[in-house]
């Protein structure tokens, strides 16, 4: 909150004004938008809040990497499958599966892919699932979730500065003449 705070008063132009026509560092700009600056901090603690009574107050989510290295040599899989799985458990981190599933089921779920797309068989008799503590349908959806995060367009970017110029910073050592600025990428 801070530093956004710190980077609006920055590109302000009562910063420009009050910085070069009267020497007054942001320091004092805190004071003025001292309101607004608190206002923004209730809002975000307003939402925090919302966000976490959402998620029912579970901020802790366990990973599923943990269990794939012991799933694949308990299943005696091939080794290629270990890094497969280990790939498609990292993208599951790009979706709500880690919230909406324990973590168990989603290594199974990764696993499962990683089989399918190996075409390595796994137990079905007994299902091999049951073994880890995971059913069926849990599983289908794991990979239903994956494969549709595999279909999405690949992610472009998109430039968050408004007249779309890099961020870049002076130097600050007094001089207005407009020095050569770093840019940063």
């Amino acid at each position: 909150m801070n530093v956004f705070f710190r980077i609006f008063c920055f590109y302000s132009w009562d910063s420009f004004i009050w910085k070069y026509f009267y020497g007054i560092s942001s320091f004092f700009l805190l004071v003025k938008y001292l309101q607004k600056f608190s206002e923004l901090k209730v809002e975000l603690s307003r939402t925090e809040r919302h966000i976490l009574k959402e998620m029912g107050f579970v901020c802790h989510v366990e990973h599923p990497h943990k269990f794939i290295s012991n799933y694949l040599a308990t299943l005696e899989t091939p080794p290629e499958l270990r890094q497969e799985a280990w790939n498609l458990a990292n993208d599951s981190l790009r979706t709500t599966l880690c919230v909406r599933f324990r973590s168990e089921v989603v290594a199974c779920g990764v696993v499962y892919a990683a089989a399918r797309r190996f075409q390595v068989p796994l137990p079905e008799n007994p299902p091999w699932w049951k073994a880890f503590d995971a059913d069926k349908s849990s599983i289908d959806e794991v990979c239903r979730v994956l494969a549709h995060l595999y279909s999405l367009p690949k992610a472009q970017y998109i430039s968050v500065c408004k007249d779309g110029k890099p961020f870049t910073f002076s130097s600050r050592s007094g001089n207005s003449q407009g020095q050569s600025a770093t840019k940063v990428r």
